[in-house]
């Protein structure tokens, strides 16, 4: 049941919505540019912010469901301050990466992301490249830094540890492989083009959010863009129905602490969907190798805990990449102080948790 109403919130939220690539650029409002990586017979779009200084180094963000690039302007701009080149992108039918077209035989489910972060980092011509991500993002950016030799570290940022309500072949009256039956997809699409309108994104955002103004018109807007795209209804059809990750969660952080991988477990604590009680879980799932996973909690932050708390959380990405210490606080740009708690190895505390660590182990 738990599994379902995470999966549903998320999917709600989404709905209402180098050896360099071939690539053309753009130049956004702040400081990063805009570039696009040909990928699967799509222009997937991606954000670019460079340290001021050449970087052996760099951090790609992938974003939670529903989002983009764009949520990420604050935090690359941190970490690019802090001397790392630090990339977001958008997830093939997601943000600017939307395929045009003829859609047969595309899948939209989770392992089409991991194929395409993965496809993604290994052609990036770095000696160090870190991978790091929100919700569905998080997920997706551990499974890859499992799979692939490339990645030095991750960074997990209230990481979703689950997705799908099917099994790895999705449901079994469709599996999400485009087209559809009529009625699977006219059912996404009806409730799609429902939620996707600025009111009840930010009516959304706003329950997952520590301080609500934070999420604003601004970002509302950027959303529905984003959902506006002829193909949406289809994607989210082909999302709802398609199947979960190969590797379970708790299975990818035993991996990650098999291969010592630096992992940093960074949660906002105030997140009403992915509590941090599951990223103590996490931590204890990376301890099982004998090694430990730094975990931090930073407050006042929720779900999106990077775009509540871009500052906190590029200090945290700093440490792992370049071994900087972490405050035990920052000040926002936009107003609020947030505290960085590091629990080590987050050892239960309170009723709540130490209940969820005696029921799962």
């Amino acid at each position: 049941m738990r599994r379902a109403l995470v999966c549903l919130s998320c999917c709600a939220f989404a709905a209402a919505l180098v050896a360099p690539p071939q690539q053309r650029t753009t130049r956004t409002e702040l400081h990063a540019e805009s570039r696009f990586w040909s990928y699967d017979g799509v222009d997937v779009h991606y954000a670019v912010e460079q340290a001021t200084k050449p970087s052996d180094a760099v951090v790609v963000f992938g974003p939670g469901f529903g989002a983009g690039a764009f949520q990420f302007e604050d935090v690359c701009r941190h970490v690019a301050n802090g001397g790392v080149d630090a990339i977001a992108m958008d997830w093939l039918g997601q943000g600017r990466s939307w395929p045009e077209g003829d859609m047969a035989g595309r899948n939209f489910g989770v392992e089409t992301w991991i194929a395409q972060l993965t496809a993604f980092v290994e052609q990036l011509d770095y000696s160090q490249v870190y991978v790091a991500g929100n919700s569905i993002g998080g997920l997706v950016a551990a499974s890859v830094a499992a799979r692939s030799d490339k990645v030095a570290g991750c960074a997990l940022l209230n990481p979703t540890p689950f997705w799908s309500f099917w099994g790895v072949n999705g449901c079994p009256l469709w599996s999400g492989d485009l087209p559809g039956p009529a009625p699977f997809e006219a059912f996404g699409g009806a409730w799609f083009d429902a939620l996707r309108d600025e009111k009840t994104v930010q009516s959304l955002l706003r329950q997952v959010y520590a301080a609500p103004a934070r999420a604003d018109d601004r970002l509302a807007r950027d959303i529905c863009t984003s959902a506006a795209h002829p193909n949406g209804p289809r994607v989210f059809a082909s999302i709802l129905f398609a199947g979960r990750a190969k590797d379970e969660f708790d299975d990818v952080m035993r991996r990650l602490g098999e291969k010592d991988l630096k992992t940093y477990l960074v949660y906002g604590r105030e997140d009403p969907w992915v509590r941090p009680i599951w990223g103590q879980r996490a931590a204890r799932r990376f301890a099982e190798a004998g090694r430990t996973a730094p975990y931090y909690e930073l407050s006042p932050a929720g779900h999106c805990v990077h775009h509540e708390a871009p500052h906190a959380v590029a200090a945290c990405v700093l440490k792992l990449i370049r071994g900087v210490d972490v405050p035990v606080s920052v000040q926002e740009d936009h107003g609020p102080r947030i505290a960085i708690e590091e629990r080590g190895p987050a050892a239960p505390r309170g009723i709540l948790e130490r209940v969820a660590a005696g029921a799962w182990g």
